[in-house]
């Protein structure tokens, strides 16, 4: 039976200015979290904004030990900004959907009693 070889991850090299690219990609969504946290929470979202340069730092090390994920980060295809992209699109859905759901700050009004549209607006 043949001996398994342990798996060894592709070794990466990751320039200086790569390296500033994805903190910033890492820390833009941190610090924009973090301000909504924070607005909630000042207390224990402050204390993640006070900590976001620190996160970053600690996920781009992470990030840039993997060749997928610095290539996910920087590479041509631009995946990360799709998913960006992605996220910008989706915001204002999920801000509504927690002030709703989650904050209960805003509320949907009930219909009119009325179930038929008012006689007038339509022409006969």
């Amino acid at each position: 039976m043949p001996r398994k070889t342990p798996f060894k991850p592709r070794k990466v090299t990751v320039s200086v200015t790569m390296r500033a690219d994805i903190s910033a990609k890492v820390s833009m969504p941190l610090a924009i979290a973090g301000s909504i946290w924070e607005a909630r929470d000042p207390l224990c979202g402050g204390t993640f904004v006070r900590q976001r340069p620190d996160i970053a730092d600690a996920l781009t090390d992470i990030i840039c030990d993997s060749a997928d994920l610095v290539a996910f980060f920087t590479g041509p295809g631009g995946a990360f900004m799709k998913y960006l992209n992605l996220g910008a699109a989706l915001w204002p859905v999920i801000e509504v959907a927690a002030a709703h759901h989650v904050y209960h700050s805003i509320a949907v009004e009930a219909p009119d009693s009325d179930a038929g549209a008012p006689a007038g607006r339509y022409a006969a």
